[in-house]
């Protein structure tokens, strides 16, 4: 039964297994010293810590008007800028790494910043002092020392992102916050994963990488798909992008798009697909179709049910049709935009 066989040739490469981290039992006698914990996410720490066992917390904080919260250009930054954020970061951490030596201590969690993934030119400063804490954890541990950092991506609900009302300036442009409930649920697993450095955040990589040209780097080259330049536009910029056009040439750059989401699912080239053959002909079965589903819902922010998709005739260029009707755009009595909107649908629809 099924159109799927597996078997395993013992030629094969083993098939790898990695067991999954126990959360790790905190000391209820133990003190736990928390810098940065009066305020923001350092706080909610706090709690999390406290929700885990911990009965006994150490919380300290610096505090001032001369703490820079404002970041400058790369241009603009002083010696004194640097080191206003630099100094606290790097030489609190290594005062606590040589105060601590030679402690069995079970846990040293720094908190670093996804910053220093990808970058930002008008924060290096802050980017810098972030590393050297990832720096740090590598040193200790190669030392047998304990150490993990955590790369945290935006927090929603608390901290720098949630007091300067940033949540949806920065979902805007791909940084879609992490609340703390999913924040601390992924440092339980994290916590007892043994990684020396690993990332939390939640980022829409395509909207990202047209406001970070760094992204189109050649080391980030292996996360992303081909077409990624042709991904995640909102539904606002398709829909501006498509309204200029003709019926057909909107079905067109449609089932372009739909080519490539299809591509995805049958692990094909896009190329070899005919957009006005059956998609059952290549093998569709349930499973596929509820996965192009998904991605189609991704990709327009619109949802079709499994049996209106097998209705429509099931060719490509019938689901462009489809998508087409899902978005108001069908027949020719749409809503014209300006000639310079069209930038986003050529990239969201075609290579």
């Amino acid at each position: 039964m099924g159109k799927v066989v597996v078997a395993f040739d013992p030629l094969d490469e083993p098939v790898p297994a990695e067991r999954r981290g126990q959360v790790p039992r905190m000391d209820p006698q133990g003190t736990y010293l928390i810098t940065g914990g009066l305020g923001g996410f350092g706080a909610a720490s706090a709690g999390w810590l406290a929700e885990r066992g911990v009965r006994h917390l150490a919380l300290v904080s610096r505090r001032g008007d001369r703490a820079p919260e404002a970041p400058a250009v790369l241009t603009e930054l002083s010696d004194e800028r640097i080191a206003a954020v630099l100094f606290p970061k790097a030489a609190g951490a290594v005062v606590l790494d040589q105060l601590l030596a030679g402690r069995d201590l079970e846990t040293f969690l720094m908190y670093s910043s996804g910053t220093t993934v990808v970058g930002n030119i008008r924060q290096a400063n802050y980017v810098a002092a972030n590393l050297w804490l990832e720096a740090l954890v590598r040193h200790r541990r190669g030392r047998g020392a304990a150490g993990q950092a955590i790369v945290w991506g935006a927090i929603g609900e608390a901290g720098y992102v949630a007091r300067n009302e940033l949540t949806n300036t920065l979902a805007s442009a791909g940084i879609e916050p992490v609340s703390l409930h999913e924040a601390f649920a992924a440092a339980d697993l994290l916590t007892g994963s043994g990684l020396e450095v690993a990332g939390v955040s939640r980022y829409n990589w395509g909207r990202m990488r047209r406001l970070l040209p760094a992204l189109a780097a050649p080391r980030f080259s292996v996360l992303f798909p081909e077409h990624m330049k042709e991904a995640d536009y909102t539904r606002e910029e398709i829909l501006r992008a498509l309204a200029v056009m003709s019926v057909q040439d909107a079905a067109r750059a449609v089932a372009d798009a739909l080519a490539h989401l299809m591509a995805e699912v049958l692990h094909m080239d896009h190329k070899e697909l005919d957009h006005n053959r059956r998609l059952d002909e290549y093998g569709l079965d349930s499973l596929m179709i509820a996965e192009l589903l998904v991605s189609v819902r991704r990709r327009f922010d619109i949802e079709i049910p499994p049996m209106e998709l097998l209705r429509s005739g099931g060719t490509i260029t019938d689901i462009s049709h489809l998508v087409l009707l899902r978005l108001g755009l069908s027949g020719d009595s749409r809503a014209a935009a300006d000639d310079d909107t069209t930038e986003p649908a050529s990239s969201a629809t075609r290579e």
